[in-house]
């Protein structure tokens, strides 16, 4: 996916009735299911939030010191996340002389 397009999140009926309805709207790619909602990362903004499926609200669960790079997955008991943090690179020139 393309990840400077925020993405949707959609709920489909497995039995196709009712219609298909959107859960998240600014969400980027890296989102995981938990038994009782969604960890997922919103666009531009560098923190782990979760939407609730019985209350349909979204909190902040962590800030974090840099933007999500590859994605995220909780753990089964859903206690731990893990997140593949991307780091600004630093680029610095150097000229060596007389080397040999």
């Amino acid at each position: 996916k393309d990840t400077a397009n925020p993405t949707s999140i959609w709920r489909r009926s497995l039995t196709g009735l009712p219609a298909d309805t959107r859960v998240l709207e600014s969400a980027t790619p890296w989102f995981a299911v938990g038994r009782e909602g969604i960890y997922f990362i919103r666009k531009g903004i560098a923190q782990i939030d979760y939407f609730d499926f019985a209350t349909k609200t979204v909190r902040k669960l962590a800030a974090l010191p840099h933007p999500v790079f590859m994605g995220i997955a909780v753990g089964p008991d859903e206690r731990e996340i893990c997140a593949a943090l991307g780091k600004p690179f630093d680029n610095d020139l150097m000229m060596i002389e007389n080397f040999r």
